[in-house]
């Protein structure tokens, strides 16, 4: 895999992690 491709996964997982911890806090 190339850098760029790791680095926009990461950036994805993030962004589903941020989502999730939303909903269980306060439900955003």
């Amino acid at each position: 895999m190339s850098q760029t491709m790791i680095l926009k996964i990461n950036l994805i997982l993030v962004l589903i992690i941020d989502k999730i911890k939303c909903k269980q806090a306060a439900g955003c």
